[in-house]
């Protein structure tokens, strides 16, 4: 593993009226750069003489802007392209994408929904406030002067501060500046770390896991989470209805639902990977071996409309892979992915294809063992990678839900967990 991890710092920013005029004044002078270099670039291409040439740009811009933030954004510009020539040439064949325009694709947006910017790590300066004091950002902007902002949070995050960019988000109305960090933290091993964790990644069980030389398999179930995410869902479908009734597709309250749905939904998923990462690092896990099912939503022919909504809609599966990765790169464990095509479809006693499934159970007809679906993937998984299982064969899972925030007080930490242990007869009565 590789340190320092690259990391970032999310502050509010808290402008007064005249603050916000002139950062307004900055982000829209930086967005007109930056769509002033995209266009010439992209015209250039498409008329199959692509240069990176923009100093014409540059001139117009450097004396208004000043020339540190004009470099800083033409650099990300620059950094933007050779991304896009590199993934043209990876995927050979493909369609990429141009580099975009920070413009809105909502047309009953105002302009305001698109303000950002970006500014060195030269050309700016926190000032944290001690004992119960108010802590400041200080941009060297406009040219010659200074901009003192104050600032809401604490920095997570120590080490080589960098860049740091400011986004106007136009549904909260909210100012927030994103510090990039090279992070010095070194994760705390343990002793002994030698085991292996499989992972089977689901929809109703998020994640399902098996330590090795552990007698028991533990699944973080999605369900109370799936509930949450139906409620939110068809509070936004109400509240559609009601606005194509008016002859209105869009409005600022139904981008706050849409907005609440997904926070909800990342915050649950957040607690569940981190919790289940520490609990690795606690069995002294060095590596966690998850099955790779990125092309689920290719393979399954046969959709109905409720499905569709689980796999696009609900399952952020690309979120739950970074989060993973991440989660795991701060405790210092390693993490790889193999392929997991089929590990559901045999018998994990007698490698038996002659079964059959019924909701969450998959049943052998050749040795009859009957044994919770997820439970059989992850185990295959275990063996197909290293050919081990446990002792003693495990058909159900210890399945523990964390229930996403409520609208209460706050709780104790273990208020919000709840944790069933399984067993046959009263797994075989919850099947649905």
């Amino acid at each position: 593993m590789v340190f320092p991890l690259d990391r970032t710092n999310v502050f509010r920013l808290k402008p007064t009226k005249q603050q916000e005029q002139m950062l307004i004044k900055l982000c829209r002078l930086s967005v007109a750069l930056w769509n002033s270099i995209n266009y010439k670039r992209r015209q250039s291409l498409i008329k199959g003489s692509f240069t990176w040439d923009v100093s014409d740009v540059i001139g117009r811009f450097s004396d208004v802007l000043g020339k540190s933030i004009t470099w800083r954004i033409v650099k990300k510009n620059n950094s933007t392209w050779k991304a896009y020539f590199a993934l043209r040439k990876k995927n050979k064949g493909s369609k990429v994408g141009l580099p975009r325009y920070w413009k809105s694709r909502d047309k009953n947006a105002s302009w305001d929904t698109i303000l950002r910017t970006e500014i060195g790590r030269n050309d700016y300066e926190i000032v944290w406030g001690t004992n119960h004091r108010k802590s400041y950002l200080i941009i060297n902007w406009p040219p010659g002067e200074q901009l003192k902002i104050r600032i809401n949070g604490n920095p997570r995050w120590s080490g080589y501060f960098g860049r740091i960019e400011i986004v106007y988000d136009g549904v909260t109305k909210r100012w927030y500046c994103y510090q990039f960090v090279a992070s010095d933290h070194v994760p705390e091993l343990k002793k002994n770390s030698t085991k292996k964790c499989y992972v089977d990644l689901g929809v109703v069980n998020i994640i399902t896991s098996w330590i090795e030389d552990s007698s028991k398999i533990i699944a973080y179930s999605g369900r109370p989470l799936l509930g949450d995410w139906w409620y939110w869902t068809r509070r936004i479908a109400r509240y559609q209805s009601a606005l194509n009734k008016r002859g209105i597709k869009t409005s600022r309250k139904l981008r706050l639902l849409y907005r609440k749905r997904e926070k909800r939904f990342k915050q649950t998923i957040n607690t569940i990977v981190h919790r289940f990462v520490k609990y690795c690092h606690e069995n002294g896990v060095s590596e966690i071996i998850v099955g790779d099912i990125h092309n689920i939503r290719e393979d399954i022919k046969t959709r109905s409309k409720k499905i569709n909504a689980l796999l696009f809609n609900f399952w952020e599966y690309n979120y739950i892979i970074n989060r993973l990765k991440v989660t795991a790169e701060n405790f210092g464990i390693d993490i790889r992915f193999i392929d997991e095509k089929g590990t559901s479809s045999y018998c994990i006693r007698c490698g038996s294809r002659n079964i059959i499934r019924k909701g969450r159970l998959v049943k052998c007809n050749s040795c009859g063992l009957e044994a919770h679906r997820d439970v059989v993937g992850v185990l295959n998984i275990a063996m197909r990678y290293s050919n081990k299982r446990p002792r003693k064969l495990i058909a159900h899972p210890f399945v523990i839900s964390i229930l996403p925030r409520p609208f209460l007080p706050k709780k104790r930490e273990d208020d919000n967990i709840i944790k069933l242990d399984i067993q046959p007869t009263d797994f075989m009565r919850n099947i649905k």
